[in-house]
């Protein structure tokens, strides 16, 4: 996650550091490790792969690569009117008004946002998890947190 980019309007920003390391090297181990394995097979072996056969293999390891870079991409933007977060390839967009809070307890993987429903003494409340925000981060994610309870907090006045 990088940290908040402010101007004149505050415009938060985050994006997970760790998580996005570790996709990135993934998905080149997967990549470089199904090309060597292909190189090694004898041509032999290799000619009796039919075209179907190779595009699903090339499908699959385009499929893995997207879903790790999909989560290492992975972000929050928020301003005054609201926030947006991307986690995977799911988008979504709520105003202020609709977020009931950032929550980030001690042993969450990552913050959530919950939002405003019909019983606000559900045991079980309607939330997102916002995946740019990870334990793994360490102090990072704390701010960040923290920055967009104050960013919430001011927009609508509390």
């Amino acid at each position: 996650m990088t940290g908040p980019n402010v101007v004149s309007d505050p415009i938060l920003t985050y994006h997970p550091r760790k998580l996005l390391w570790w996709a990135l090297g993934f998905t080149a181990v997967l990549v470089a490790a199904s090309l060597f394995g292909w190189a090694m097979l004898p041509g032999q072996i290799q000619s009796q792969f039919s075209w179907i056969q190779v595009l699903t293999l090339i499908g699959f390891i385009a499929i893995m690569a997207g879903i790790m870079l999909g989560l290492g991409f992975s972000h929050v933007r928020a301003d005054r009117t609201g926030m947006t977060f991307r986690n995977g390839l799911f988008r979504r967009t709520l105003t202020w008004g609709e977020v009931r809070g950032i929550g980030y307890g001690p042993n969450d993987p990552w913050a959530y946002v919950y939002l405003n429903g019909d019983d606000p003494t559900s045991e079980d409340p309607q939330r997102y998890m916002l995946l740019a925000l990870q334990r793994v981060d360490g102090q990072r994610t704390l701010e960040g947190v923290r920055d967009l309870q104050s960013l919430r907090r001011e927009s609508l006045g509390l």
